[in-house]
């Protein structure tokens, strides 16, 4: 919206490229929130499926669950490019890269709402609280509490990284890495810098209302939104 599409634009011509890929358009937006959003990527797709292997029936489930999900993940042959998929932002190496070419505007108002449904335990570790951790979630927010690990092109992923709504790193959710960032303060709400709100205590699905963990959000997105009218 704010700067075009130049890979658009060269390959189409001026009469029939969109106004959405000219550019010019940033005034169209006023704010910005990412909800759990994996803005670095998510150390649960760097996590041996086989570290943990399923012994009870609600292990069993808990896989064939997340099983599930990472169909969604494969190769598809209708014509999409790998990138053009959300399990390749997913990936904490490809979410660095495409950070280095996303970079916040001045005039808008961005959020951040991270999430957790871990709990520290005194190791160092973290584990799922069960009673808000959809079970879908149960057995990746287990493995993520606990690990540790580099990736392919070297970022470490340290014990800062072991806090999760059982999917995604609540460090990860906070905000890009390196980019420019406060903690949310009603007094003092800057434009073109992450403002990062309270911690949501919840799992991964709990700011959509949750699926067997039901919770009524809708007072949270009424006061999410009389804030930004307020601005």
């Amino acid at each position: 919206m704010a700067n075009g599409s130049e890979a658009e634009k060269k390959v189409t011509d001026e009469e029939e490229l969109s106004d959405l890929f000219k550019g010019g358009k940033a005034d169209w937006i006023y704010s910005l929130t990412t909800l759990a959003a994996p803005h670095n990527g998510t150390s649960a797709y760097n996590i041996d499926s086989d570290a943990d292997k399923p012994e009870s029936f609600k292990e069993r489930v808990q896989t064939f669950l997340s099983g599930l999900v990472s169909l969604a993940g494969k190769d598809n042959d209708d014509g999409r490019i790998k990138e053009d998929n959300a399990s390749y932002d997913m990936y904490i190496d490809n979410a660095l890269e495409m950070n280095e070419n996303i970079e916040t505007l001045e005039n808008i108002y961005y959020f951040s709402v991270p999430c957790t449904s871990t709990l520290p335990a005194d190791d160092g570790t973290y584990y799922p609280d069960e009673s808000k951790t959809e079970i879908l979630y149960v057995k990746s927010a287990k493995l993520m509490g606990k690990y540790t690990g580099v990736t392919e092109k070297g970022f470490v992923i340290d014990e800062g990284w072991r806090q999760n709504d059982g999917l995604v790193n609540t460090i990860s959710a906070i905000a890009p890495i390196g980019a420019e960032q406060k903690e949310y303060d009603k007094n003092n709400v800057k434009t073109g810098i992450w403002n990062i709100m309270p911690t949501y205590d919840g799992d991964h699905m709990s700011l959509q209302g949750g699926m067997f963990k039901k919770n009524d959000v809708r007072e949270y997105y009424l006061n999410l939104l009389d804030m930004i009218n307020c601005l």
